[in-house]
């Protein structure tokens, strides 16, 4: 919660700088752009910068107004420091990666939830025992078949564990390596 204060602070001040920066006329014409028609809002645009900080101050949190006023600061400068036409470069950039983006999810996500489905379908006839193809229920004389193979390799581990167990040591089969187990009490 505390986090989402905090970016959620940032956002709103970082909307206020943006358009204190895209509205100013000294800076635009600096860059040679045409002059804003409209009426600059200063007021509201400064207090929408700094209406979040207050409310920060106000509710008591102050390592979340220790880091909105460096985000501030750092965000502030890296927004003033994009010229008009880097903006742009970045802008049209950001839409093109956002379509191709958008393209190469969707002609992944066809294949994968097909898979997906198929992957679910195959655990739940397993789990269940249902052929969904034959419309048979129960497992099937392979399933089966591997049911006792499985159990029948089990036991043989088990033998060979409790063959261990008994001997006090044991070597490998060159004799290299001896492991000796404690007497039982």
């Amino acid at each position: 919660m505390n986090s989402l204060l905090i970016w959620g602070t940032i956002l709103v001040s970082m909307l206020g700088i943006g358009y204190l920066n895209l509205t100013d006329s000294k800076r635009r014409r600096s860059h040679q752009l045409e002059p804003v028609k409209t009426r600059r809002l200063l007021w509201p645009a400064r207090a929408l910068v700094f209406a979040p900080g207050v409310a920060l101050i106000a509710m008591g949190h102050w390592a979340g107004f220790t880091i909105w006023l460096g985000a501030l600061t750092v965000l502030g400068w890296v927004m003033v420091g994009i010229t008009p036409n880097t903006y742009r470069h970045i802008r049209s950039d950001m839409i093109a990666l956002a379509v191709r983006a958008r393209l190469q999810v969707a002609d992944y996500l066809t294949p994968l939830s097909q898979i997906g489905a198929l992957v679910s379908q195959k655990v739940s006839t397993r789990l269940v025992g249902v052929s969904l193809g034959s419309r048979r229920l129960g497992p099937t004389p392979a399933d089966a078949a591997l049911v006792k193979t499985l159990e029948a390799r089990v036991a043989a581990l088990e033998a060979q564990v409790r063959e261990l167990e008994e001997k006090s040591s044991v070597t490998d089969g060159d004799g290299k390596y001896v492991i000796a187990y404690p007497a039982a009490e």
